[in-house]
């Protein structure tokens, strides 16, 4: 048989009726979550915009950097050339 202490412990451990019904109204509905969801989603999709943007500016960036990069390469080897050239003759 229960006795009064083992109630009260079980009290402890055990959630009431009452608290049980506390917490499942703390709980989203449906369509709150879905609400909340949308939200993140929109959010995110956002972000993802803006940092797809950046990649291809970045890459854009890059780009120029390398089509700079190859003309002073060649400007540079042109006068190499020119100067060979002024030895032969």
């Amino acid at each position: 048989m229960l006795t009064v202490d083992d109630i009260k412990k079980l009290a402890e451990v055990f959630v009431t009726k009452e608290e049980l019904k506390q917490e499942v109204e703390k709980l989203l509905t449906r369509d709150e979550f879905n609400e909340k969801y949308d939200k993140i989603m929109n959010m995110l999709d956002k972000v993802y915009g803006e940092v797809k943007t950046m990649r291809e500016e970045q890459a854009a960036h890059t780009q120029r950097h390398e089509d700079v990069e190859n003309r002073l390469i060649k400007i540079e080897t042109i006068p190499s050339v020119a100067h060979e050239l002024k030895k032969k003759l």
